[in-house]
């Protein structure tokens, strides 16, 4: 494992903890053109579950194609702590296609990274395009910064960070051929 010791400038932006408090928790909705399309009853009965759990302690986002897909699985009081964006999708694992969170001295940044369906394995075409939607849908009326890192490649599920400088990750996962292989490990 390596340390990164010698930065010089101070650190200004902070990637905060998964565990600590959020905002929202966003899921995207499977649907029979997605890969639970085999056992689409099943996922969204999961999925059912997932959001009964969150909203009894946090709002949602859900992104779905349509939404009246989701509309007519929640409850009345579900639909209170439940934001749907529509947008086109590919898949449903929003933690690596989604908006990826950053403070600068205290206040979000919401940045945008190119997701390409695990090294090329998947259609991401669709999913690349979420993250305008929520931004525009929940953010930009706010005044929310949002930034474009469309140029490099990353799934939000390979990063980790201790909300105090220390980012986790895996060399083979950013640096791959399919992903940034036009990178150096110091780019």
């Amino acid at each position: 494992m390596e340390y990164i010791d010698d930065i010089e400038e101070e650190i200004v932006r902070r990637f905060p903890a998964e565990w600590e408090e959020q905002s929202f928790v966003q899921i995207t909705w499977p649907n029979e053109d997605t890969d639970w399309c085999d056992v689409l009853e099943d996922a969204v009965k999961c999925y059912k579950d997932i959001v009964a759990a969150i909203t009894k302690y946090e709002p949602m986002v859900i992104v779905a194609r349509d939404k009246s897909e989701v509309e007519r699985h929640l409850t009345d009081e579900q639909k209170l702590r439940v934001t749907i964006v529509e947008a086109p999708i590919n898949d449903t694992w929003a933690r690596d296609h989604g908006l990826i969170t950053v403070e600068d001295n205290g206040e979000p940044i919401l940045l945008d990274f190119q997701f390409n369906g695990w090294g090329l394995k998947f259609a991401s075409d669709k999913d690349n395009m979420i993250n305008r939607y929520v931004y525009k849908a929940l953010f930009e009326k706010h005044g929310y910064s949002y930034e474009n890192h469309l140029g490099f490649t990353l799934e939000g599920g390979s990063i980790e960070s201790d909300g105090k400088g220390l980012l986790l990750t895996t060399e083979e996962c950013l640096s791959s051929p399919n992903r940034n292989g036009d990178l150096t490990q110091s780019d």
